[in-house]
C-alpha cells in the first residue's frame, strides 16, 4: 500500500486508514495475517482535501479532513464502504475526533478560528448536526472524551494552557 497515512483506527480484522491520497482519502486494510495485510477496500472522496483523523464504532466510521468536514461511512460491506452523511464545519482542519453519549456525539479538535472544539449529533449519519463549538485560545491537535467525568479532554498549541477540559454547559 503507498499513500499519506495520517491516522488509523483497528476494529476486528480490518484497519481504517485516513489518508492524503487524492483517490483514496479512506482505505480498508485487512490485517487477519499482520505479516501481509492486503488492502481490502477504499473511499475517493470529492475534491483534493487531505483526511486527517479516524474513529469508529460498529460498521460506522468517522474521518477528520483538511477542509474541516467530517465524513461518515457505513462499512457493512468492507470492500465497499457507504458515505452515509457529512458534516462540514468551519473550514478548517479536523485534527481528532473522540466520540460519547453512547456514539450519538462527535467531539473535534480543530484549526477552527472562533470554533477550535465542536461537537456534533451524528445520532443520525445521514444528518449530523452542529450541537455547540468554543473558541480555544490557539489550534486544538487532539480531543478524548471521558464518559464518567462528562468532560472532553483537548490539548493544543497555546503554550500556556496546552491541555484544556471542557465540561458541558
Amino acid at each position: 500500500m503507498s499513500a499519506a497515512a495520517n491516522e488509523i483506527y483497528i476494529y476486528g480484522n480490518y484497519a481504517y486508514i485516513a489518508s492524503s491520497r487524492d483517490n483514496q482519502e479512506l482505505q480498508v486494510a485487512e490485517i487477519s495475517d499482520p505479516a501481509n495485510p492486503s488492502m481490502a477496500g477504499s473511499y475517493n472522496l470529492s475534491d483534493i482535501h487531505d483526511s486527517l483523523s479516524i474513529i469508529g464504532f460498529n460498521n460506522t466510521i468517522l474521518v477528520g479532513r483538511s477542509n474541516g468536514e467530517v465524513a461518515i461511512f457505513d462499512v457493512s460491506t468492507l470492500n465497499s464502504p457507504i458515505l452515509s452523511g457529512t458534516y462540514n464545519g468551519f473550514s478548517e482542519a479536523i485534527n481528532d475526533i473522540s466520540l460519547g453519549n453512547d456514539n450519538n456525539y462527535a467531539f473535534l479538535a480543530s484549526n477552527a478560528d472562533n470554533a477550535e472544539f465542536q461537537v456534533i449529533d451524528i445520532s443520525t449519519p445521514a444528518n449530523p448536526a452542529s450541537i455547540g463549538f468554543l473558541d480555544i485560545s490557539g489550534d486544538l491537535n487532539g480531543v478524548a472524551y471521558h464518559g464518567d467525568k462528562d468532560r472532553a479532554f483537548a490539548v493544543g498549541e497555546n503554550n500556556s494552557k496546552e491541555l484544556t477540559v471542557i465540561a458541558p454547559q
